[in-house]
């Protein structure tokens, strides 16, 4: 998440016991994510959340306890209107509970909910109806100067709860300007992924960023469990990231970016090893319009997890397979019109399946070069200071796997699946309702995905899955 300009800071009378009671709980209630069952942990973290949001909310409704007596000590004549007020203004400004190092902290919650209704042209798979959070993402943001600051965020429901954890520091100088990061964030293959989900136009990103990113499914240790089809090229990783602009052309922009291969893990072993990163770019702001375009390319190092071919699961690994990948990128902003392109082709070693029904990458596995592409355009064509703004958003994804095979599930958010097939087209038509620009949105949309052939050669009938979006976003 880009999210180090967000939230507010928080401020109360010095002493301040009630926001220092929430902070320890806080604190508390991260260790418990960690200690007790995911399940329960979610439940009381959305409990808690909401006795914490209004806890700030009535400190924010409800002057401090120090100004009323302040009120009283100026009617008695002890203190004068100028030193009340100037005593008040010290109170409200006071941060309370931070280290000598944290010169500020920000908070931010973003909730997303949305009920899914699908349809299936597939023998064998039942309509689907449900309500879901699709998101819940409690952000900390501890400003350590003025041109640094530590983040930490969540997402949950995730089987990786922390979503970005890192420290940043800016810098402006005649050689080097840019920001560096040290720690777990997304890499910038998939621009899209880089984006705050806060921000995006659909309510789910493309399928080309779960297929390209995701994880390594059903790996943990060096013992393959179950079978997944996301390739894990781009996604979250842990190391260094350093995001930069070339001081006398600002508008050219470059990233150099060392980080372990295997996303949503904070490890580096024998098989979890070095992905390095390159983009450059041209990025332009316009009085009425931003522009955006350039590539990025990547390796990594023993990305693909390969069974021996004849081997049961659970399995233990015979090879681990490199990867190497190219990810161009378009945007444009003009005024209330928005278009967005990308383009993704990775070769992954071991990638071709060597089953027609799962994916099963083994030691005889040829190498894929999977490929894919979006489109994206956007128009606000309302706005009203009485009704918001309104936005219809058109979307076009395609993917060829080149015999590596993809899945439902695998690239739609809690999809039942309908086999094994090589490539995927998905449309999707909506619509965005802007209350409160990103802090409060509805998002109503459908999504079509065709799934056509097998991974391993030969026909396969088509499998076509519909699916309709209803979805709130609120954002404090």
């Amino acid at each position: 998440m880009r999210g180090a300009a967000w939230g507010n800071v928080l401020t109360c009378p010095r002493g301040g016991g009630i926001v220092r009671i929430l902070f320890c709980a806080f604190v508390l209630r991260a260790r418990i994510l960690f200690t007790a069952g995911i399940v329960m942990a979610f439940f009381r973290f959305i409990t808690f959340a909401v006795f914490l949001s209004a806890a700030f909310f009535a400190l924010a409704a409800n002057p401090p306890r120090d100004a009323a007596l302040l009120d009283a000590l100026e009617k008695k004549g002890i203190l004068t209107a100028e030193e009340a007020r100037d005593l008040k203004k010290e109170s409200a400004e006071a941060a309370v509970c931070l280290p000598e190092s944290v010169s500020s902290i920000r908070t931010l919650v973003m909730l997303q909910m949305r009920y899914t209704h699908a349809w299936h042209d597939y023998a064998g798979l039942a309509e689907e109806s449900r309500f879901n959070i699709r998101r819940l993402i409690p952000v900390l943001i501890a400003d350590t100067s003025e041109n640094s600051r530590a983040l930490i965020s969540l997402y949950m429901p995730s089987s990786t709860v922390i979503n970005t954890a890192h420290w940043e520091v800016d810098t402006d100088g005649d050689i080097l300007s840019g920001k560096l990061k040290l720690g777990h964030w997304s890499v910038n293959f998939a621009t899209e992924e880089c984006d705050s989900c806060t921000v995006l136009k659909t309510p789910d990103r493309s399928i080309l960023c779960m297929y390209f990113g995701g994880g390594d499914s059903g790996y943990d240790g060096y013992l393959k469990t179950s079978y997944g089809t996301a390739l894990g090229f781009s996604g979250y990783h842990t190391g260094v990231y350093w995001d930069g602009r070339i001081p006398s052309a600002r508008d050219f922009v470059y990233s150099l970016t060392v980080v372990n291969s295997k996303p949503n893990d904070i490890c580096y072993r024998y098989d979890n090893g070095v992905s390095c990163w390159l983009t450059v770019g041209y990025d332009k702001k316009f009085d009425d319009c931003s522009l955006r375009v350039g590539a990025t390319f990547g390796y990594a190092d023993k990305l693909v997890s390969a069974i021996s071919e004849s081997a049961p699961l659970p399995s233990r690994m015979e090879r681990f397979g490199d990867a190497y990948g190219v990810n161009p990128y378009f945007r444009l902003e003009y005024g209330d019109f928005s278009l967005h392109a990308e383009f993704m082709l990775v070769s992954a070693q071991y990638g071709k399946t060597r089953s027609a029904d799962v994916p099963l990458y083994t030691d005889r596995s040829p190498t894929a070069v999977p490929m894919g592409f979006y489109v994206l355009g956007a128009y606000r064509v309302f706005k009203s200071d009485a009704f918001g703004e309104f936005e219809p958003v058109f979307r076009f994804s395609y993917i060829d796997t080149d015999g590596r095979g993809i899945r439902g599930r695998d690239v739609v958010f809690k999809m039942s699946s309908a086999g094994l097939y090589d490539r995927v087209s998905a449309y999707y038509a909506g619509v965005n309702w802007y209350l409160n620009g990103k802090y409060l949105k509805f998002s109503l949309g459908w999504e079509r995905y065709i799934f056509e052939d097998s991974p391993t050669g030969g026909y396969r009938p088509q499998a076509v899955s519909d699916t309709a979006i209803a979805q709130i976003q609120v954002v404090f």
